[in-house]
Parts: structure tokens; C-alpha cells; sequence
């Protein structure tokens, strides 16, 4: 796709700000943490406003996805949100358009053959365009983080992979990490707490795309027990701090909110990808940090459940990647170090998305407008030890649970692309041979009787 160059209107370029250049060659010349916006037009720019201005409820769309679409790692505060929805989409500057067209890309289910739509490339050239003009802000990272949302949720790879490193490259300029504090930059705790949130988002989005391939080296280091998590929700939207803040050393409670819970999930995933990741340690040892990692994930667990029981809170994205997390902990290289059993984790917890997909496809759970693509990797899982079972032992029950979830993953194709893809992953060709397999050990059982 050609990337056309932005029209400046005798507005400034990057040649007329050098202290953006010093922020990378003498820091120390102009210190100041960096937020340089664009006062050009980005290229796209016009094809993003007419997507834009041909919607006429803009604010209720608008808002309607941000409440129920931001897979629970809000990071845009309501008053800047509501202050970019009160004009007319003219006035505002190019980068307000390409954060609200970005929030647009998820509106609405993409088409059945590619979810890379005309929006889509649109915004991929706009923010091609900021990188090259000297772009670089938080509003822009906030775009960076909604597409990677996006392309995370619909499969679109190797883009994911690349947008993920620029979303962490952006932290580091724009100086923002775990131990962000209010005396380091003297700014606002709404500020400083944005900040905060938008490490943790890109934080989140490594380790869950690092499921894929959790021997893949991490760009992001874990966080140690006194960095501070996201504040709650209520906190977070009425924009009053908290009376305390919360680190991942703070004994677990309830009314924590989606996001710290999604915080909280993500770093004991990390710790579990360390773990899948050693090579080094004793059979024993492996047993010990798994078994300790496990009794975390429980406890946080029963967090999770309660607190969507006592606040009537979605908490699909936490209760997802916690399931992953404990199917990851338990997937050894070496099978030995833990036999499978009826109570074993991965059972439990591929029986609990066997039984959420019969509700789900029976319409009594929620529509799939609705589902978090999170739970995408639970449920491939989920899929792969049917699979496994019955190739086994050929069991009605278990084909019967692979039909289920087939349709489950059907349904969710219709939202999110990325379960259309992990479905075509299953490994039939393996189910066929497995299924050769029972099939001449029961001729064999025969002839022996």
C-alpha cells in the first residue's frame, strides 16, 4: 500500500522541533519527558475523517464500544473521551482522528474474508506517517495499543507481532515504565495512573501473545512485588485516587476491578512462562515453583468468580487467561513431571469451557459481539485435549464435546477472526491417525479374545 506524505498546511515538521532529536541524542540538553504530537496532517487523514463523519450517533457508538469492547484494560480517561466526542469531528487535530477511527475499527464485526478492511489500512498508513514526521505522544501510543487489540483479536500476523514492539519501543521514548510515580514527572495522579495503565496494557498483550510461542524472548521484564498495579475502576472513572494504591504484593481482596485482576493474571502468566521455559532445574524443583504457582492462580481464581458474583462484573478476559495460564503451567516438556488424572488442571479447566460453550451456543451466556478474543487460546486448548481423548480411546462423549466446541468456535469466527484461524491449527490429520490407532487396538483386543 502506498504511503502518502502528509500535508503540513505551513503547520511546523519535525525539521522545525530539534529538541525531539535531543531527546535521543543528548537527553540531558533539553530534559523534559517527551510527548511530541503532530500538528500535521497525517496521510489518511481525510479517509479517516469521512469514516467518521458518515456516522451520525458518533458519541453513543463511541462509548458503546469503549464499555463493553476494551477487553477490561480501559486506557483513554472518560474526560478526555468525552471532550473528543463533544465537537464536530472537523475541528479536531489528526491525531484525535486516528485514536477515535481506531476505536471505530472495532464497532462492528469485520467481513468473513479479511478482516484487514480499507479503516484498517487507513490507520496503518496514518500511523506510518506519524513515525516518519517525529510523532510521538501518548495519544498516538493509545492508538498503537487499540490496534494491537485489534489485530491480536482477528489473528493478523506477523502486524500484531511488529505492532507489540512498537507499543513497547514508544514506552521507552516516551519514558513511561511499572515504577511511573506522581513526584517523578510532578503530574496529576489521573496522569500518572494513565501512564500506568498503558505500561500494564502492553504488558498484558506480550504475555498473551507470547502464548503462542512461550519460548520466544519477552522485550518487557516482569515486575517486581512493589510495583503498582492499575487502581479500580470507580477510581479510575471518576478520576479520584484511590486511598491506597495496590502492588502485586498486596494481599488479594474483592473490588479489585477488571483491569488489576487482567494485571494481576498476566504476571503470574509471565512467571509461567518462565517456568515452561527451564531447562535447568530438577524434576523436584519444576514440581515445587509449579505446585506454588498453581495455589496462586486458585487463590486469585476464587477472587475472580467472587467478584463477578458480588459486583455483577464481567471478568471473561481475567477468568480466560487465568485458564490458559494454568493449561501453559501444566503442558511440560517433559509429560512425566505431571500424569493427567480426572481432577487434574487441564481437565478441570477444559471441562469448565466445554460446559461455558454448551450454554454459549444455547444463547443463555452472552452474544458473541460480546466475547473477549482472550478466551480464544483457553478454548484451542480446550479443543486439542478432546482431540487427544479421543483419539485414545474413541469415546461418543468426547467427539460429541469436539462438535460443541467446533460450533463455539464457528460462532466467535463471526467476531473475532482469530478463532476461524485457530480452528483451521486442529490437528485432524493426528485425530485421523490416533483414531487409526484405537481402531487397530480394538482389532487387536478382539483377536486376542
Amino acid at each position: 500500500m502506498e504511503i502518502d506524505s502528509p500535508s503540513t498546511h505551513g503547520s511546523r515538521t519535525t525539521q522545525g522541533k530539534p529538541w525531539i532529536e535531543s531527546l535521543f541524542l543528548d537527553a540531558e540538553l533539553l530534559p523534559s519527558q517527551p510527548n511530541a504530537g503532530i500538528s500535521d496532517t497525517l496521510a489518511g487523514d481525510r479517509a479517516l475523517r469521512q469514516v467518521l463523519e458518515r456516522e451520525p450517533s458518533q458519541r453513543e457508538w463511541l462509548l458503546r464500544v469503549v464499555e463493553t469492547l476494551d477487553f477490561g484494560m480501559s486506557i483513554i480517561p472518560y474526560r478526555q473521551l468525552s471532550a473528543k466526542l463533544e465537537g464536530p469531528v472537523a475541528i479536531l487535530n489528526s491525531e484525535d482522528v486516528l485514536l477515535l477511527a481506531c476505536i471505530r475499527l472495532h464497532a462492528v464485526a469485520p467481513p468473513e474474508d479479511d478482516p484487514r478492511t480499507s479503516l484498517y489500512q487507513s490507520i496503518k498508513s496514518s500511523l506510518i506517517s506519524s513515525e516518519i514526521n517525529g510523532g510521538l505522544s501518548i495519544s498516538l501510543l493509545q492508538a498503537q495499543v487499540i490496534v494491537l487489540y485489534y489485530e491480536f483479536g482477528h489473528g493478523i500476523y506477523p502486524a500484531a507481532y511488529f505492532t507489540l514492539g512498537r507499543c513497547v519501543q514508544s514506552l521507552t521514548a516516551l519514558e513511561i515504565d511499572v515504577k511511573a510515580s506522581e513526584e517523578r514527572f510532578t503530574r496529576t495522579w489521573i496522569e500518572i495512573e494513565h501512564r500506568r495503565r498503558l505500561w500494564w496494557a502492553v504488558f498484558v498483550m506480550e504475555r498473551c501473545i507470547a502464548l503462542g510461542k512461550p519460548d520466544r524472548p519477552l522485550s518487557m521484564p516482569e515486575p517486581n512485588s512493589n510495583s503498582i498495579l492499575p487502581c479500580d475502576e470507580k477510581s479510575w472513572t471518576q478520576e479520584i485516587p484511590p486511598l491506597q494504591a495496590s502492588t502485586l504484593a498486596t494481599p488479594l481482596t474483592y473490588r479489585m476491578g477488571n483491569f488489576r485482576l487482567f494485571a494481576l493474571t498476566s504476571h503470574l502468566l509471565g512467571q509461567a512462562i518462565l517456568n515452561h521455559a527451564d531447562s535447568l532445574s530438577n524434576q523436584e524443583q519444576r514440581h515445587e515453583t509449579t505446585m506454588q504457582l498453581y495455589r496462586t492462580l486458585l487463590a486469585l481464581e476464587t477472587v475472580i468468580e467472587e467478584e463477578a458474583q458480588q459486583t455483577i462484573m464481567e471478568v471473561g478476559a481475567p477468568r480466560s487467561l487465568l485458564n490458559s495460564t494454568k493449561m501453559l503451567l501444566f503442558s511440560c516438556p517433559r509429560p512425566s513431571d505431571f500424569q493427567l488424572t480426572t481432577e487434574s488442571p487441564v481437565v478441570i479447566s477444559a471441562n469448565l469451557f466445554l460446559e461455558r460453550s454448551r450454554i454459549f451456543i444455547q444463547g443463555e451466556l452472552m452474544s458473541a459481539d460480546r466475547a473477549s478474543p482472550f478466551l480464544l487460546h483457553w478454548g484451542y486448548h480446550t479443543l486439542n485435549h478432546f482431540y487427544r481423548l479421543y483419539g485414545e480411546d474413541g469415546r461418543q462423549e468426547n467427539n460429541e464435546a469436539i462438535q460443541v466446541l467446533e460450533e463455539t468456535f464457528h460462532q466467535l469466527d463471526k467476531r473475532w477472526k482469530l478463532a476461524g484461524k485457530m480452528g483451521i491449527l486442529t490437528p485432524e490429520d493426528a485425530l485421523a491417525d490416533r483414531k487409526q490407532g484405537v481402531y487397530m487396538k480394538l482389532i487387536h483386543a478382539r483377536h486376542l479374545s
